[in-house]
């Protein structure tokens, strides 16, 4: 939808960065919420040899933002919008347009929608192509030792097209910035709620992944056909299972175990519960702030007597 100066002027002044922050799931550092200069974790974790850990980016309250690690930097909400979440200038403001414009509704739930209609994933889905070693998202993850032919076979990740159209408006922008490895996202019960689309491209300070805007991806993992059909009780629990950070360690495990893949928000108890004492469980996830946070919170769901293994993966870029 094209916007009048006047419009676009209304969103950057209705929403309150701090608020947008909240929305992006941008973590504020202890003890910042209400200041003028706001200090939060860079949206682009990945992008900091230190996974961020100390937070380096900066918020101000006129709306202009900047990261001192990765040197992303915008000078209002809808750049803030556009780079944390890979979209494009009008479907920025499509997001902030759905979303709270008063820091004073931070306490609230937040008013991100649920996860996209059925028929926004069927559309994505006619668009997908098998990845081959000869295709250029096959091309990608064999240069990052993962054999292409077996992913599509095994229901873990297909391609989208590089002139794919007829997409729904939040994966519109996913072929023009390299954002084609496709990959499933489904709930504790194998249902296919959601998709992640990973970047082929030099990510330019933009991030690596991204889910479909202004929808929810919290409590859902990565997982390909078998995987799916364990979380639904279809099959047997597998005797080693490996809960992998990020999509190419993924596929990479997918290989030869029953894998399932996490990011920021995927993991819940559900999950934990469908694990039985006589499974081991590999968590592999980087050896950086993020993946230990990962690998402690998994770790404090499973059952006593279950068997943890701790695999700490390099950052595949």
């Amino acid at each position: 939808m094209k916007r009048t100066p006047d419009q676009i002027r209304d969103i950057r002044a209705t929403h309150h960065i701090e608020a947008v922050a909240h929305d992006l799931g941008i973590r504020l550092a202890a003890g910042q919420a209400g200041r003028a200069q706001l200090q939060a974790h860079c949206f682009d974790a990945a992008a900091h040899a230190n996974g961020d850990s100390t937070p380096s980016l900066r918020l101000y309250s006129d709306g202009h933002w900047h990261c001192h690690g990765c040197k992303a930097h915008g000078g209002d909400v809808i750049d803030l919008v556009m780079a944390a979440q890979s979209l494009s200038f009008g479907a920025a403001c499509d997001f902030l347009e759905g979303a709270r414009t008063s820091p004073a509704a931070l306490p609230s739930a937040v008013t991100r929608r649920g996860y996209p209609p059925m028929e926004d994933l069927r559309a994505v889905f006619r668009q997908l192509r098998e990845i081959t070693a000869a295709s250029d998202v096959g091309r990608y993850i064999m240069g990052r030792n993962v054999y292409a032919p077996f992913v599509s076979e095994l229901g873990q990740a297909w391609e989208l097209p590089r002139h794919a159209d007829h997409l729904p408006q939040w994966a519109e922008h996913w072929p023009r910035y390299g954002l084609r490895l496709i990959v499933p996202l489904v709930d504790h019960d194998g249902q296919l709620r959601s998709v992640r689309a990973r970047r082929i491209v030099t990510s330019n300070g933009r991030p690596k992944s991204v889910a479909p805007a202004g929808f929810a991806t919290t409590g859902l993992v990565m997982a390909g056909c078998r995987e799916c059909d364990w979380l639904a009780g279809g099959r047997d629990a597998p005797p080693v299972l490996v809960i992998a950070e990020g999509e190419i360690d993924l596929l990479h495990w997918g290989e030869s175990h029953l894998a399932i893949g996490i990011s920021a928000g995927s993991w819940s108890e559900e999950y934990a519960k469908k694990i039985p004492r006589t499974t081991l469980v590999i968590v592999a996830t980087h050896a950086d702030a993020p993946g230990e946070k990962y690998y402690r919170d998994i770790l404090a769901t499973l059952r006593c007597g279950v068997c943890v293994k701790r695999w700490r993966a390099r950052e595949t870029t």
